[in-house]
This record gives C-alpha cells, structure tokens and sequence, in this order.
C-alpha cells in the first residue's frame, strides 16, 4: 500500500523522526516466520521424496492378461522399473537438488524492520484494507493503526507506562480552575512537506472535525470543548464562539466546558 500525507488532515504532525519506534513496534507481526518456512520447505522435500519413490506396478501386474498366454512365466523375470540402479540414482538426484533449491529460498533473510530501518520505509502488517485515512471520517480500526502512524497529537503516551509525554506541544498549562489549558507548541515541529506546524492549523481541524456538514462520528470525542457540541450540531453558527484559540503562531489555547 502507497501512502500519500496531506498536510492539512488533523493538525497533527506526521512524526518522521518515529519510524524507528513505529516499526518497532510492529516487529512481531512481520518478523519472518522462520519454522514456518523450513516446516514448508521440509514438507515439500518429504512430498516430492514420496512422489519419486513410489514404485511403479510390476510387469507381473500389467502383463496379467498376456502371462496367460506364456508357454513358461516361470522363466520371465519380472522387474519393478523403479528398482532400476540408474533410476534410484536419477531419483536420488533429483530428491538433493530440490531440496537444495527450497531450502536455499527459504532462508530468513534481512526482517521487515530491518529493511525499513535501511531505507526508510515503514512496513506495518495492518490486516484488511482500510476504507479511507482522513481521520475526520474514517471509524475503522485498520485505518487507525496506519492514522497513529502518520499523525502526533498535542501529547502523546509512553508506550511502556502510557505516561502523559510531549506531543507537537514541547510543553503546556493548565488554570487553576481546570477549565484552560494553553499549549505550547513545539517550534521544530514539522509536517511531512517541511512546514512548520502552527496553532492555526489546530484551529482549522478542529473546525472541520465540527463541522456539521462533515459527518464526523468521532466529533463527540471534542464535545467537552466549550460551545463544541453546539457548533456540530448545529445551534451555534460562529466557530470563533468555540473554546478553541490561537494565541500566536505556536500558541494554542483551549477551553472546556465548566
């Protein structure tokens, strides 16, 4: 699958500098299954072994018919075709050089992650196609895996303790009151193309995560933002009523509901 990043999708950063932890993560499903492999490759020697040496009916079963008519079948000596010296050879061959062939192509190799780590190419076993990558629309599990990949939030998780760690916001605060929290936006921060990330283009997804025109299903999830629901739903027709702000170029304030 070939994945193209659109720079403005969510407001989140595509993590370029995580492919090494992203495809790390996704070691174990691609690692190559190497007993599988030899327990194929060996199954194919034992079958193409059994194939060769089946021994091909004697001439004493398909010349029943015509040992009938013989003055003396006791003179005739019968010979199964396979017990042939040059033929056990032959076969014998063909048994070493198949073999060889299936085990030479059955070597693990370099790994997924590997590979990706070289060339800068994220391998991800992701199971079934997914309908679509725009985050504003897309339910599906197997779209979220690849959207996780290609996209940073604010914060994000340690994956070991799910601890609350940097995200695009290198830091943030909260009020006392709990009601307003201003991010910080990291200056390095960059989307796939090179541009900076800014706090406006937090506020333009947001917006269009809202909009009701969007059909978003996932728009609940920002309801505890101040004037959100309002806006998704419909009763409320200025977004700029919407407790989400931006400050300045890497400042992003938001509001929630008291």
């Amino acid at each position: 699958m070939s994945i193209c990043c659109n720079k403005r999708l969510f407001g989140k950063r595509a993590p370029g500098t995580t492919l090494h932890a992203a495809a790390k993560r996704a070691r174990n499903p691609l690692a190559p299954p190497v007993f599988g492999e030899l327990k194929a490759c060996f199954a194919a020697v034992f079958f193409i072994r059994k194939v060769f040496t089946t021994t091909a009916p004697s001439a004493t079963m398909t010349d029943a018919a015509s040992d009938l008519t013989r003055p003396r079948p006791q003179d005739r000596i019968d010979r199964a075709p396979e017990s042939h010296p040059m033929r056990r050879i032959t076969r014998n061959l063909l048994i070493i050089c198949t073999a060889t062939l299936l085990l030479t192509g059955c070597g693990a190799g370099e790994s997924r992650v590997e590979q990706g780590n070289r060339e800068g190419i994220l391998h991800l076993g992701n199971g079934t196609e997914p309908p679509g990558l725009d985050p504003h629309t897309t339910t599906s599990v197997s779209a979220s895996w690849i959207l996780g990949a290609l996209f940073e939030g604010l914060i994000t998780l340690n994956p070991a303790t799910l601890a609350i760690e940097p995200g695009v916001a290198s830091q943030w605060k909260v009020s006392d009151d709990g009601i307003t929290y201003t991010f910080h936006l990291n200056p390095k921060a960059r989307w796939s193309n090179g541009d900076p990330v800014t706090a406006a283009d937090f506020v333009w997804s947001w917006r269009r995560g809202l909009h009701p025109t969007m059909g978003n299903q996932n728009a609940y999830l920002l309801y505890p933002v101040l004037n959100a629901e309002a806006f998704a739903t419909g009763k409320l027709k200025d977004f700029d009523e919407v407790g989400v702000k931006a400050l300045d170029t890497h400042t992003l304030q938001v509001t929630l509901k008291a």
